[in-house]
């Protein structure tokens, strides 16, 4: 859907695409500002500054895609501008470089951590009444287990977990050196790609590793 409304607009603003250059991080949220953990954005981020780039624009289906926190948002684009790239939404309206543009696009920054700030609270109320119901967990599906009615099943990649809870437990090793041995011996993460050390450090983090999940920052047992 996002794919094929940018192409649309491209088509009738007169834009031509390179073929080979689109960024999708697929099955990750722009909610976060971690842009670490969103590789396809960095890999944008840095062919924005490579020499002889054959693109100018960079067309998004909504300016939420940057990134949800208005702050964020903003300063991803100026870098952009400022390295000779336009930004463009293919749903939205772009404002001009103009005092009134500026503004718009401020306002839409805000509107869009606003719109997201709201469904998150939005969430929290059905998670925290879902989590009260029986300990059933809600939210992301942690490394190692499928969800099945609200219960956490493990499955083939629970060994990975309990590998990289073994090797912590010795107090020798750090989540990089942790994520090279998991990946060394053959271990691999929900997507099935090589874990990252930021994955392997929120999933030493992870409470439900320990029978609990956390509900707006309090913990209820799992059953």
């Amino acid at each position: 859907l996002q794919l094929e409304a940018i192409r649309t607009y491209a088509d009738r603003q007169g834009f031509v695409l390179e073929p080979e250059v689109t960024y999708a991080d697929e099955g990750r949220s722009a909610f976060t500002n971690r842009i670490d953990k969103r590789p396809a954005f960095q890999r944008l981020l840095r062919d924005a500054k490579a020499a002889g780039r054959r693109w100018s624009v960079v067309l998004v289906y909504k300016t939420d895609r940057f990134a949800r926190d208005a702050l964020l948002q903003l300063q991803c684009r100026r870098d952009l501008r400022q390295l000779g790239v336009e930004t463009a939404s293919a749903t939205q309206f772009n404002p001009d470089d103009s005092a009134l543009g500026k503004f718009s696009q401020v306002l839409d920054a805000g509107l869009n951590e606003y719109y997201s700030a709201l469904l998150s609270e939005r969430m929290r109320d059905v998670r925290r009444y879902e989590a009260s119901q029986q300990g059933r967990h809600v939210g992301p599906i942690p490394i190692g287990y499928d969800r099945v009615l609200g219960k956490l099943i493990p499955n083939e990649r629970a060994a990975a977990v309990l590998r990289a809870g073994q090797l912590y437990a010795t107090s020798q090793e750090s989540p990089a050196r942790i994520a090279e041995a998991l990946n060394a011996e053959g271990y691999t993460n929900a997507e099935g790609e090589p874990f990252k050390i930021y994955a392997v450090e929120e999933m030493l983090k992870n409470p439900v590793y320990a029978g609990f999940c956390v509900v707006c920052r309090a913990l209820a047992a799992l059953r």
